[in-house]
């Protein structure tokens, strides 16, 4: 009986921390979609592409909700504020794209920063050639 029980709290445990490594994994394809949405939308800023920079912001607040569910989840108030915050921000990118307001839009992507910069900070470790993980 005390074999059964080991055995199943052994697979138990197991099963959370699959599904958190998978989650994890998900968090990291939403924040490297981050990144290169990030790049191209300076460019696209600087440009004038309406358009494009729309689709972009639309881009980043899906990612920025769907962080601040991720760290919602995990009890990280920081985290939920910061993505929060960055969300925000985006979705003032798109409303001033679609008002043709690129000084506008300009300025609410530089208030997206800060909030990565925070939660990477505070959360994230590695590098580009090591990989970055969660900090424990």
């Amino acid at each position: 009986m005390k074999l059964i029980v080991v055995m199943l709290f052994a697979l138990f445990t197991s099963i959370g921390w699959l599904g958190q490594s998978a989650d994890e994994a998900e968090y990291g394809k939403w924040m490297k979609t981050v990144n290169a949405t990030m790049g191209s939308m300076r460019t696209n800023i600087q440009e004038k592409k309406a358009d494009e920079t729309t689709k972009g912001a639309a881009t980043l607040v899906e990612a920025f909700k769907k962080s601040e569910d991720f760290w919602k989840g995990r009890k990280k108030d920081d985290a939920v504020e910061w993505s929060k915050k960055a969300w925000m921000a985006a979705s003032e990118v798109e409303a001033a794209a679609k008002a043709g307001d690129f000084d506008k839009a300009g300025t609410s992507l530089r208030a997206v920063f800060p909030n990565c910069q925070a939660c990477h900070t505070a959360y994230r470790e590695g590098s580009r050639e090591t990989g970055y993980k969660f900090k424990q």
